[in-house]
């Protein structure tokens, strides 16, 4: 097939940044180590940021991925990341949502379903959804646990942000910037349009069963979200790791396992089963 310049490159071809985005023509900037398109209409980055705002760092929404999100966007029912919310708020939804491929109405029901039971999260999910450049969930964490609510995270000063153990210069002035800019001003009020809620994180214990403990999850959870599970034993005083090793202690098994069940298997990790798990934590 064709190649296209600053997309596609053959071996030992040097490779050369586009001037403008491949995808809308925008001219792109330079911040720093990045090349950016500054066009919040630019159509992948609107599919990349409903991704990471349904992902599970942030809402957590299942049964979103790039296809479906894409379709929603042709049929005019997304905007922005943020129109998420308002899917099931709105009765002509469900009329285009029907005449969508592979769309029916129990999938319809089961979309509507994870929007209405996932639009409260912690500070630090909430700023994970923003998909601020370099914030991810370590550093939405650091933010959250030091600056008291959104309102204060959005009137810091880059030397406000640099107090804060573990956020450097780049990190600070990627905040900052972003809550100057009047089209993310907008991005949040419509996010709290649709009925989203910043809820105030639990107190961590250093007294809980999972105190000192790692944890790794691994499957489908039934009872709750994943990121819940993990925000919970985190609250307990425990550490989630992302896999498992000797270090680990325990391997919390949903639906559907991988290999990490087997690993812990070999390595005589203790294993708990979604129910067992509920108990530890008294649910």
């Amino acid at each position: 097939g064709e190649l296209r310049k600053g997309i596609t490159w053959q071996w030992r071809e040097p490779f050369e940044m586009p001037e403008r985005c491949p995808a809308c023509d925008t001219k792109l900037v330079n911040e720093g180590k990045y090349w950016r398109c500054p066009n919040p209409r630019c159509l992948p980055q609107i599919i990349g940021r409903t991704l990471i705002l349904a992902g599970g760092g942030a809402f957590e929404i299942d049964g979103l991925g790039e296809k479906q999100i894409a379709q929603l966007i042709d049929a005019g029912l997304l905007d922005s990341a943020a129109d998420l919310f308002h899917l099931d708020r709105d009765a002509q939804t469900r009329e285009k949502l029907i005449e969508l491929e592979r769309w029916g109405e129990k999938s319809i029901d089961k979309l509507f379903g994870e929007i209405e039971s996932h639009r409260r999260v912690p500070l630090a999910r909430f700023l994970v959804a923003l998909a601020i450049t370099e914030v991810g969930p370590s550093t939405a964490k650091l933010l959250s646990s030091h600056l008291k609510d959104l309102d204060e995270i959005k009137a810091a000063s880059l030397d406000d942000l640099q107090h804060v153990d573990g956020i450097g210069p780049e990190v600070a002035a990627r905040v900052v910037n972003w809550f100057q800019e009047s089209a993310n001003t907008k991005f949040v009020e419509r996010l709290f349009e649709g009925g989203v809620e910043i809820v105030a994180a639990k107190a961590s214990t250093k007294t809980g069963p999972f105190a000192g403990k790692t944890v790794v999850f691994t499957g489908t959870l039934e009872l709750m979200g994943r990121a819940e599970g993990k925000q919970v034993v985190e609250d307990l005083g425990g550490n989630v790791a992302s896999s498992v090793s000797s270090k680990t202690d325990y391997l919390v098994v949903g639906g559907k396992p991988g290999s990490k069940a087997k690993k812990a298997e070999e390595l005589g990790v203790r294993v708990l089963l979604e129910p067992d798990f509920m108990k530890m934590i008294g649910r």
